[in-house]
């Protein structure tokens, strides 16, 4: 089905035609992911967390006395939590506004980070795995949402695919510092829990909080105002500067 898609696609004349009309390079996003820094932070921030539970939670999981088919269900509870948070997620923003969205999506991920590695192997760990993964995948629906919001008419599809340029920037560098973490900790214990995972999860916590409150302020600023239309003459009124005809 994928290798369908992509050669209708590459059969349809119309993405050729636009893509000769504007070409979309490195040069264009650049500067729009500076004017963009919330979208594009909040962007990197959710690669960076999910790619570090990918990498190195089902590890963590091992250590943790779960067996191999309970590490790999790991990456499922994250994605379960994904998918049904994301939804209530963008009402949250609707209501409360974004700020107060980001900052509760920060403190759902640094609490899940925190809960599951004690809570295993019990159903606690499931439930603080998909609150961990639909906090993380909500920080990237925030993302999205303040991107619509900023950007220009003419800029949005930039926009998107500045954001996941940033996604996958995070996501590449928070799987291998995940991995470094694991590598670099003690192997001994603290209070039953390995301190290699005591230690992921504290890294992303301390990553998230603060860069939850960046991001809050961030979304503070209201974006710029769109250009009024202009008001529709009535119907029957004579043109601006001219006689009406009969």
């Amino acid at each position: 089905l994928a290798l369908a898609g992509l050669a209708a696609g590459l059969a349809s004349p119309a993405p050729h035609r636009l893509m000769h009309r504007r070409r979309l390079g490195l040069r264009r996003l650049g500067p729009l992911l500076r004017a963009l820094p919330v979208p594009a932070g909040a962007a990197a921030l959710a690669g960076a967390v999910e790619a570090t539970a990918g990498s190195g939670f089902p590890v963590a999981g091992l250590s943790l006395g779960l067996t191999g088919a309970a590490a790999a269900g790991i990456a499922a509870a994250t994605g379960l939590g994904n998918l049904v948070t994301q939804w209530p997620a963008g009402r949250l923003a609707d209501r409360l506004g974004l700020p107060f969205a980001f900052l509760v999506a920060g403190l759902g991920v640094a609490a899940g980070a925190m809960l599951w590695p004690p809570a295993a192997p019990g159903a606690a760990m499931w439930m603080a795995l998909a609150l961990f993964g639909g906090a993380g995948g909500a920080l990237y629906t925030l993302g999205l949402i303040a991107a619509a919001r900023r950007a220009r008419a003419g800029t949005r599809g930039a926009a998107l695919a500045g954001l996941n340029l940033a996604y996958l920037a995070g996501a590449t560098v928070g799987a291998q510092a995940g991995g470094l973490i694991l590598a670099a900790s003690p192997g001994f214990a603290l209070l039953s829990v390995p301190l290699p995972t005591l230690g992921l999860s504290a890294a992303i916590a301390l990553l998230v909080l603060p860069s939850a409150v960046l991001l809050a302020r961030g979304a503070r600023v209201t974006p710029p105002p769109a250009a009024p239309r202009p008001a529709r003459a009535p119907a029957g009124s004579a043109p601006p500067g001219g006689a009406r005809r009969g």
